[in-house]
């Protein structure tokens, strides 16, 4: 997959499911733990959610790369806050389809390029997208999202209908539709659809499933700004 293939395919998806996993031992983890993960995957692929982005934040991240990747391979698996050159790489020897980060950094825009590798980096910033642009890029994630809002996204946007958006952070059932209906934006990314560890049961299986299948229709079913 390339990059402008990238950019496309998220069109096309337009959500991208953020998991944050830790390891069964993080007592503190405000995420889902390894434990958790072959039923978050089992709901996702029945879901027909078609990638995810797996956010680097634990020791177990490479874990649970393996484990998706083993347990669906169909899937295009993402990893996100990719901040050093040693992480993008390992995030690319392991298998990762694309590598997301929270901000623009040159040498890792080079380095994913020289790889060929899809990449979406962090902006916030018309002159980061001036930058992002100089280096090639036509996607580029959005953050922090929320705390920005839709209108500055819009109007960030508007002297580059280039380049297309992925916002992420923050967003909630609240608010995402802000985002998703805007015409630059390819899909919005975010963990809020998916069920919490707490409900990770057999007997909430079907309302789980059910939870994600209606909203990926009702995204799908968002008309986009014109």
């Amino acid at each position: 997959m390339t990059a402008p293939e990238l950019a496309t395919r998220l069109r096309l998806y337009r959500v991208l499911p953020t998991l944050q996993i830790y390891a069964d031992d993080e007592a503190d983890a405000a995420g889902s733990s390894l434990k958790d993960l072959p039923a978050i995957i089992d709901l996702l692929v029945e879901a027909q959610y078609p990638a995810v982005e797996l956010l680097h934040r634990s020791s177990a991240t490479w874990e649970a790369l393996t484990l998706i990747r083993r347990q669906a391979p169909q899937l295009s698996i993402g990893v996100g806050t990719l901040c050093t050159l040693a992480d993008m790489k390992r995030a690319r020897d392991a298998g990762a389809h694309f590598g997301v980060s929270p901000g623009l950094s040159p040498s890792l825009v080079r380095d994913a390029a020289d790889a060929n590798w899809p990449y979406l980096p962090g902006i916030s910033t018309a002159s980061e997208v001036m930058q992002a642009q100089e280096l090639g890029l036509s996607c580029a994630k959005f953050f922090p999202a929320a705390a920005l809002g839709a209108a500055y996204l819009q109007q960030l946007a508007a002297p580059f209908p280039s380049l297309s958006w992925v916002p992420s952070g923050g967003l909630r059932a609240s608010n995402y539709q802000d985002f998703a209906q805007l015409p630059s934006v390819a899909c919005v990314s975010g963990s809020w659809m998916l069920p919490s560890p707490a409900v990770l049961r057999p007997s909430t299986r079907a309302a789980n499933l059910s939870a994600l299948r209606n909203f990926r229709e009702s995204l799908a079913s968002t008309p986009r700004q014109k």
